[in-house]
């Protein structure tokens, strides 16, 4: 993990921090959803042209929707657009001018926003723009007693601007404010560090104004704390879209949330599910990570439920099936299982995942009312991503598809792109 945040000078080694004037940040939360700005006010102090980076933490359910830099006189623009099935690592939003330019180095879920920021003169003044949407870290807390009735409290907290944005030799002002609207009672608004100037807006304390009082110094995080009675009620969001945009942003946006029944679902265990183990056996890895695969397909197998009915497919250059079709969970076909992974060895090259995908998919499940379930284990090289991402999208509604993996998640953004497109989880096998 990263322990240096904000604009670092990559022409130097290490990285230093760009020194840091003041922050202007601004925040809208609505019940449990933030929408923060975030101001970031540098100047170049070396006597040299610099690339640099800027570097923020954020949430992996946060979505950045804005970012902009201005250099000197110019202003350079990031436009969002969606990014389905991208195998880089980065990739290019704008190039306003020449010698100066943005590049989106990090892609999500890293806990990591980075852009890169090329050809700030010397001394030079740098203005920042950083806005994003996240949701506020809930948690319950003890229970208020009012008269004979004992009311559910949430706080909800938001970190803000961490104190590593900025040099430990530098002192950073901050100017903060926040329009606070919740759908119950705000009963409190805190900082943990700093003293805040809250006004209540209406009669019902359903909406408040949160700033501080005056600029004050960055030596330690910055972050709010919002209690609000009686929270865990169902509510929607509604987020009006830009007209004006012609991407994505303009349409209306409603995050909706429902609480299931749960006495009411039928607990099957596994009767009604097939399951497809998909190994790598590409050899494009070495010997110590393939024997980690094989463990992983071997405690996948002996943790299937008892009523389940499975598959297991390897693939390098070619695919090999071992059975037909999915098969009952039996004693007589987990041994022929076992002995199947005895053998598995890999091969030169790794081009058969597509084949294997497009045989499950293609083949029909065994009974009409059962769903399918597809976990591959990788050493983490997809091949073909482009065709491989389409086809498991192209079924995402019928099989969901999860990853295990042995490689550096933070490097290889291919692995999340098939995850997501299947709708599941990744997963990486850790070192011991």
């Amino acid at each position: 993990m990263t322990n240096r945040l904000g604009l670092l000078n990559c022409s130097v080694s290490p990285h230093e921090s760009v020194f840091l004037k003041n922050i202007d940040s601004n925040a809208n939360i609505v019940n449990n959803i933030a929408d923060a700005s975030l101001i970031f006010y540098y100047k170049n102090t070396t006597p040299k042209v610099i690339e640099a980076e800027f570097i923020y933490p954020l949430d992996p359910k946060a979505a950045v929707y804005y970012f902009d830099a201005v250099i000197g006189n110019k202003h350079i623009l990031a436009n969002c657009r969606e990014r389905l099935g991208s195998g880089g690592k980065s990739k290019i939003l704008v190039s306003a001018d020449r010698n100066m330019f943005m590049m989106l180095k990090s892609l999500p879920p890293e806990n990591f926003f980075k852009m890169k920021v090329g050809g700030i003169p010397a001394g030079g003044d740098v203005v920042l723009t950083f806005r994003y949407v996240a949701p506020l870290v809930v948690e319950a807390s003890d229970n208020l007693q009012i008269g004979f009735k004992h009311l559910p409290n949430t706080v909800g907290s938001l970190l803000l601007i961490p104190r590593d944005i900025s040099s430990s030799k530098s002192v950073v002002k901050i100017r903060f404010s926040a329009e606070i609207y919740s759908s119950k009672e705000i009963l409190s608004v805190i900082s943990k560090s700093h003293n805040l100037k809250v006004d209540f807006l209406d009669s019902n304390k359903k909406h408040a104004r949160v700033s501080l009082p005056y600029d004050i110094d960055s030596v330690q995080d910055f972050g709010l704390e919002i209690t609000t009675h009686n929270s865990h009620e169902l509510v929607s969001v509604l987020e009006v879209g830009n007209g004006i945009k012609e991407s994505f942003l303009s349409n209306h946006c409603i995050a909706a949330s429902f609480l299931p029944s749960i006495p009411q679902l039928e607990i099957n265990d596994g009767q009604k599910c097939e399951v497809i183990l998909i190994i790598d056996c590409s050899g494009n890895y070495d010997s110590n990570m393939f024997e980690k695969l094989r463990d992983a397909l071997l405690l996948s197998l002996k943790s299937l439920p008892k009523q389940c009915r499975f598959q297991i497919i390897s693939y390098g250059v070619k695919y090999h099936v071992l059975f037909p079709k999915p098969v009952a969970y039996s004693k007589l076909n987990l041994i022929k299982a076992l002995h199947f992974l005895t053998r598995l060895c890999t091969e030169d090259g790794g081009s058969g995942l597509f084949g294997a995908l497009n045989l499950t998919y293609s083949t029909p499940l065994t009974e009409k009312s059962r769903f399918r379930q597809i976990i591959l284990l990788t050493g983490g090289d997809i091949s073909q991503p482009t065709e491989v991402i389409k086809l498991i999208s192209d079924n995402q509604m019928n099989t969901r598809l999860s990853v295990v993996c042995t490689a550096n998640l933070h490097e290889n953004s291919a692995l999340w792109a098939v995850a997501n497109a299947g709708r599941g989880s990744l997963k990486n096998i850790r070192e011991k």
